[in-house]
């Protein structure tokens, strides 16, 4: 049995190795960088501390932005509902703590 090989035939095939690479790299590059971009949240400007804070989501987290602007759970709070705000969300907690966060300016 003799194979014959023809010298002069041009290739028609498309090798997409080369570009199936290049999508998955693309496809982990974005896969890591969009959870990075999408954190929601609300910009407050902390200080440095000595002591590394824990970030325990069980408790009651207040902000205060640099506006003067208070932020209860992540919703904002109008001045004059402040204390009432405060009192609901302790009775309805009692046994979690209060950590007031204060942007630095």
């Amino acid at each position: 049995m003799t194979l014959k090989r023809k010298r002069n035939t041009v290739i028609s095939e498309i090798n997409i190795t080369p570009f199936t690479d290049v999508v998955l790299v693309l496809l982990i590059v974005f896969m890591i960088t969009t959870p990075m971009l999408m954190q929601p949240g609300i910009k407050v400007n902390l200080p440095k501390t000595q002591i590394s804070d824990s970030e325990d989501t069980s408790n009651i987290e207040v902000l205060i932005s640099k506006n003067g602007y208070v932020y209860a759970q992540g919703k904002q709070i109008h001045d004059s509902n402040i204390a009432d705000v405060m009192r609901v969300l302790i009775s309805s907690h009692p046994d979690k703590i209060v950590i007031i966060k204060g942007d630095r300016d």
